[in-house]
């Protein structure tokens, strides 16, 4: 959600640079690049001489967007993938360990299905389940399925945000 809410009159053409510059942040991000997401701006004053070029303007509203957003927090969001495996019973402790321990995952239920296997339920950032076939294999014997599905964006956790922004060239007191 993205609202604008201009509380101040000014002339059509300043109006509209207002409103590139605030888009163009919306979809740049903050020094980051990364788009901001549920944002609403309102700008209560503006001084400006008829003189200023429309690209002054633009810059100055883009330099104070972009400072006023790194000091509200932001934080990154991660698409995170509903899981359901079916497992052998005695892979169910490996399993959950694993999940819980090393790919950041929740797990929701764990299920009797078959005789001797189990349903499990989870949910996992994308990031973590990208290759996990060929670790679920090794660490099953190949005793185990899974399937995907996307569920929802999530805030990343602080460890892995880092991580991420160091990625990019950013250092810890980034955000």
């Amino acid at each position: 959600k993205k609202e604008i809410y201009p509380s101040i009159k000014v002339a059509k053409e300043v109006n509209e640079v207002i409103e590139e510059a605030v888009k163009m942040v919306w979809k740049s991000g903050v020094p980051s690049g990364f788009s901001l997401l549920d944002t609403i701006v309102t700008i209560v004053d503006i001084n400006y001489q008829s003189t200023v070029s429309s690209n002054t303007i633009r810059n100055s509203i883009i330099q104070g967007l972009n400072s006023i957003a790194k000091k509200a927090c932001p934080y990154l969001l991660e698409p995170i993938m509903k899981l359901e495996l079916i497992v052998g019973y005695e892979y169910v402790g490996i399993v959950l360990s694993d999940l819980t321990s090393r790919k950041r995952g929740n797990i929701v239920e764990v299920l009797d299905s078959e005789p001797s296997k189990r349903t499990i339920h989870a949910e996992v950032p994308l990031k973590e389940i990208l290759f996990y076939s060929t670790e679920l294999r090794s660490s099953t014997q190949g005793n185990a399925t899974y399937s995907l599905q996307f569920s929802h964006y999530d805030e990343m956790g602080s460890q892995a945000q880092k991580q991420v922004l160091s990625e990019y060239g950013y250092n810890d007191d980034y955000m």
